[in-house]
């Protein structure tokens, strides 16, 4: 299968450790995408191929994490003109390579302790530490019968070491690498000998050997914490993201034990590898990427533990990752006043009938409320249908906006935001709603109704329900999807539609209006959580009682004069992006009505 979908995702690795076999390549999935010049990849940075999806579990040919002389961590100052050095990961070592020039060992030295900090290991213990200990120490003599090269190699060596410049310090090299020119810069420093770079190959043991790829690199250090003896805590999971500038790479390492009450010590990790310059997308999407393995490890964790062939679990992540390549490649950020988001595409600047707006209105209600988590459905006409995606778009937060995506560009899925549904996919949709993280809104083009599975606390009950069942493969999930309860949006509350009210009036003014609007709603939540904060304070005398910081939720809604369902919503969905998980302390905490 050949894809061509334009994302910065390299590869994605499943890899595990247990202290019997060491660390193990179980499954890597690697996308390559068209080669049609830099607008084909997701950054300007990103490496573009063309080649099938692969399957492979190789665990061979593993590096040595604490081989100084070959390390892949270690970064050197990025002088000279840079040299783009991306490639295959399966590349061997070429004989260009071999007499390439190599880093001023003294710029090495001082780097070396750094190599940890760029892969997030900081425990490991060199062991080369004796052998560069007796290299260092010039009063040494090493018995001939060693090696019949190993005295010519130490004398060369201590050649190297003295002829190297020593007219300006060398800067120290940053954790993180900030430009291309740094990641892409591994023999930018010129030295004399040709047989340099043979003799450090030869003395760590590597020499003639392939270079290891980049799956292979991933799954020996993505669980480096275990090789190094140090307990880490795997339920729950673990996110872990690695900058390897030497290897212009980044991977996201999500870490868990199948079974942690069991006495299999075995860990296991699945890595999303990138380019190290797509490290701030990563991090910009992290939502996406932490509900999606949060989901798929605990699928995967019950049919692991039920003892399913790896065949079987490697077709499941294939499937399961092909999903998560699909939505990546759909994501879409839409901004006002671009080519795509024109001002006629805006509805607030449209003549519109009332009760037209008044729908668009509930709309912009709902979709605040279910933090994007919005699934436009019904409808016949493509451009009103676009035109209400893109406008109730203006008013997500920072974080969620990145998820949006195109119309109809992947199958609907409780991860990303504003999706349009076609009416064959009402099921689906359903089954969806009850597997987001936060409670969902639908709005109905065709009936111009707009309702919401809210509020947090039922719709996480319901949700749990169903991630019990779906772990267990059961099949009785109709009945859960006839239980879910929707509510109907009935307004915007009126300080925020008579905001919107004015834009028609003074279309320049659209900008400062929906700013203004998010300000108003972020001031209004964190009202609301200074005062969770205070009522939920226990008193001196009851701080033993363990119900001490119980709460009445009412209480709050009447001090903030919040009457309907709509005003609460609002307020703690921005309570919610402020202070993540406050809607989980006040759902364990506070007396709520009904």
């Amino acid at each position: 299968m050949a894809h061509s979908f334009s994302n910065p995702i390299k590869k994605i690795v499943w890899s595990s450790f247990d202290y019997t076999s060491g660390p193990i390549l179980n499954l890597s999935l690697e996308y390559f995408f068209e080669s049609g010049g830099c607008d084909q990849s997701f950054h300007e940075s990103s490496a573009s191929s063309s080649s099938p999806l692969e399957v492979l579990s190789t665990q061979e040919q593993f590096e040595d994490i604490d081989d100084i002389f070959n390390s892949q961590l270690i970064t050197v100052d990025p002088c000279g003109s840079p040299q783009d050095t991306a490639e295959c990961s399966f590349s061997t070592l070429s004989e260009k390579d071999l007499h390439s020039p190599v880093p001023d060992l003294n710029l090495m030295s001082k780097e070396m302790v750094e190599s940890a900090v760029d892969s997030g290991i900081a425990t490991n213990h060199s062991v080369h530490s004796e052998l560069s200990q007796a290299l260092s120490n010039s009063g040494h003599n090493f018995p001939e019968e060693l090696t019949p090269s190993f005295s010519e190699m130490r004398a060369e060596l201590s050649n190297i070491i003295e002829n190297c410049p020593h007219g300006s310090p060398p800067s120290q090299s940053p954790i993180r690498a900030t430009s291309a020119s740094s990641s892409k810069s591994n023999h930018s420093i010129s030295m004399p000998m040709n047989s340099q770079n043979e003799l450090l190959f030869s003395m760590s043991g590597e020499i003639g050997l392939p270079l290891m790829s980049d799956e292979e690199y991933v799954a020996k250090h993505a669980l480096a914490e275990q090789i190094s003896g140090n307990f880490i805590s795997c339920d729950p999971i673990i996110h872990k993201l690695t900058v390897i500038p030497t290897r212009a790479l980044a991977f996201g390492s999500y870490i868990f034990w199948p079974d942690p009450a069991s006495h299999d010590m075995t860990i296991h990790a699945f890595s999303i590898l990138l380019n190290d310059l797509d490290e701030i997308w990563y991090t910009e999407h992290r939502r996406l990427f932490d509900h999606f393995m949060d989901d798929l490890i605990t699928v995967f964790k019950s049919r692991f533990n039920s003892g399913e062939p790896v065949e079987l679990l490697n077709d499941f992540l294939d499937e399961e990752f092909k999903k998560l390549i699909s939505m990546v490649s759909s994501l879409k950020t839409w901004i006002f006043g671009t080519r795509e988001f024109k001002p006629e595409d805006n509805l607030l600047l449209i003549d519109l009938p009332s009760d037209y707006v008044h729908f668009l209105h509930r709309a912009i209600a709902g979709v605040i409320m279910s933090r994007g988590h919005t699934y436009v459905f019904g409808g016949t006409d493509y451009n009103e249908i676009r035109r209400m995606m893109l406008t109730l778009s203006l008013f997500l937060d920072e974080t969620t906006i990145r998820l949006c995506l195109n119309p109809y560009s992947t199958p609907i899925n409780p991860y990303l935001c504003l999706q349009v549904v076609n009416e064959k996919e009402f099921q689906e949709m359903r089954s969806t709603i009850v597997s987001c993280r936060w409670p969902a809104c639908i709005v109905d083009m065709k009936h111009k109704k707009v309702y919401f599975s809210g509020p947090y606390w039922e719709h996480e009950k319901r949700r749990e329900t169903y991630s019990s069942e779906n772990s267990n493969h059961s099949e009785s999930l109709k009945n859960l999807h006839q239980k879910l309860k929707l509510s109907v949006v009935n307004s915007l509350p009126s300080q925020y539609s008579s905001l919107l009210s004015s834009v028609r009036s003074f279309p320049g003014s659209l900008q400062n209006v929906i700013s203004h609007f998010h300000l108003l709603m972020r001031n209004e939540a964190r009202t609301f959580i200074e005062l969770v904060k205070v009522l939920s304070e226990p008193s001196k005398e009851s701080k033993t009682n363990p119900y001490s910081s119980r709460f009445r939720l009412s209480e709050i809604n009447h001090i903030l004069r919040m009457n309907t369902n709509e005003e609460f919503g609002i307020v703690l969905s921005n309570a919610e992006f402020l202070l993540p998980s406050i809607s989980d302390f006040i759902s364990e905490n506070a007396q709520l009505p009904g």
